[in-house]
């Protein structure tokens, strides 16, 4: 059986073929749905990234952020792709049957909805992490005032820590 072509992808292909639907629709189909797993996945590591934050867990944060940073690299790819239908939307949808073009538009509507909430998601993580930073930076500056107090008491030298004053008793 011989592997199935992928659709096209390109700006050239879509412009060069607009008239033909079957040759963009599978296209577009696919990124929209590629781009929705993507968003699905990112939307589990914003809920997720909250707890991290309250507990601390710096070392999984940080592994979190970076798989975050590799989805939304991807997305960026994907809404690149994306670009030529977007620049033609309106003229690609009259091309289709109404009902089909009304369940594109559910779906980014949906996808929409779903990256709001993440960026929602995300100022409130930044809020609480910058509290984080905070309440550390208070922390450290109270641990840095008792070394200091420690030091000012604390012998200068050597010589000093011997007594200064002893009794030949013993």
């Amino acid at each position: 059986m011989a592997p199935m072509a992928n659709p096209p992808r390109s700006e050239d292909s879509l412009r060069s073929r607009v008239d033909a639907p079957d040759h963009w629709r599978g296209a577009l189909t696919q990124l929209i749905e590629e781009k929705t797993l993507l968003c699905r996945r990112l939307d589990a590591l914003s809920k997720g990234q909250r707890d991290l934050i309250d507990r601390g867990d710096t070392d999984a944060l940080l592994t979190l952020l970076s798989e975050r940073q590799d989805l939304i690299g991807r997305l960026r790819a994907v809404q690149e792709e994306m670009t030529p239908f977007r620049e033609r939307w309106d003229d690609l949808m009259q091309r289709i049957p109404p009902a089909e073009a009304q369940s594109l538009k559910s779906s980014i509507d949906k996808l929409t909805v779903m990256v709001r909430d993440i960026l929602e998601r995300d100022d409130a993580d930044r809020a609480a992490l910058d509290r984080k930073r905070s309440e550390v930076l208070q922390t450290m500056t109270r641990v840095g005032v008792g070394q200091n107090a420690m030091a000012a008491y604390a012998p200068r030298n050597a010589q000093s820590r011997a007594p200064m004053y002893h009794d030949g008793e013993g």
